[in-house]
């Protein structure tokens, strides 16, 4: 990838995250270069890996591992992040449409909460390898657990939205071939929706007897506004990218969609990374505070910024 120098390491899932099967990412650097800079890493037992912590200054390259999530072992997830402090997130299940397991789920928990963390990121880009985007849950995992109980648990109480929708950086999506029901939803809590001029986009849950309840109901209504958002779930009908671009639920529809959204997450990466923070949460409170409400919470930041040393 072009721009700003990184170093590569190495992630692996290792199957246990709070007792569960999850995503602990756990990084080996190439010799001679850290994978964290400063006290931010923990040396595992055999003294030659180290669990990451979600603090510190991290640059590099980060490859997320199920054991049996691929026949190959392959990863479910890379995380990039450039001296700029450019980071970008992207699914990498494309043998499987880049479905989201709950190997994924966790592993897109811990990178947002990641970001979230570094003192140095300024800006994200979402996206995924293959051909698609991701054509939304693995449903087979559903299927074949243990219970009714155990399957909405899964559902309910590993869903990686609530962080991407609450971190403090901007964020661009880059949208191609299928984009999804949980791929979609995913996207409709980014700050900025990209797409490839083959991208689908759709919420089919409806057809399956579903509700789209990855937050599909209030951000597609948020993005779009009731009227247009009613007979999208309602029908459960796919949208192309020029309808999605008509719509409003992608910003711009362009050929090659990831460079376009490395070039929007390096102008925002340009700018003064408090001002840019505080400018993400001056736009959020306009959607979801009355506007006197609003203007105190703008009045409140703009004061912080001038206090700044």
């Amino acid at each position: 990838m072009a721009g700003p120098a990184r170093r590569r390491a190495r992630l692996r899932h290792d199957g246990r995250s709070g007792g569960r099967p999850g995503a602990r990412l756990v990084a080996r650097a190439p010799r001679g270069q850290p994978a964290w800079r400063g006290r931010t890493a923990r040396r595992a037992a055999d003294g030659t890996e180290g669990a990451v912590r979600r603090r510190g200054d991290l640059v590099g390259r980060f490859v997320v591992r199920r054991p049996g999530d691929r026949a190959d072992g392959g990863p479910v997830l890379t995380f990039d992040v450039d001296d700029a402090g450019v980071v970008v997130v992207a699914l990498d299940r494309p043998d499987r449409l880049n479905t989201v397991t709950v190997a994924l789920r966790d592993a897109l928990i811990e990178a947002f909460l990641a970001v979230r963390d570094l003192p140095h990121a300024r800006a994200m880009v979402l996206r995924a390898n293959g051909r698609h985007f991701s054509a939304g849950a693995d449903l087979t995992e559903f299927g074949s657990a243990d219970s009714v109980f155990e399957a909405r648990r899964i559902r309910w109480d590993r869903d990686p939205w609530g962080p991407l929708w609450d971190l403090p950086v901007p964020v661009v999506v880059a949208l191609h071939g299928y984009s999804l029901a949980a791929g979609l939803e995913m996207a409709l809590l980014c700050d900025v929706r990209l797409a490839a001029p083959d991208t689908v986009v759709g919420l089919p849950e409806t057809k399956l007897g579903m509700l789209p309840a990855a937050g599909g109901t209030q951000s597609l209504t948020k993005v779009v506004g009731p009227a247009a958002a009613l007979p999208i779930v309602a029908t459960a009908r796919n949208l192309d990218a020029a309808e999605a671009l008509r719509v409003g639920i992608v910003h711009a529809v362009v050929d090659d969609v990831e460079s376009a959204a490395l070039d929007v997450a390096r102008r925002w990466a340009a700018c003064d990374p408090a001002a840019l923070r505080a400018a993400k949460r001056a736009l959020r409170s306009a959607g979801d505070l009355p506007l006197d409400a609003g203007l105190v919470v703008e009045a409140r930041l703009a004061r912080a910024m001038l206090r700044r040393d």
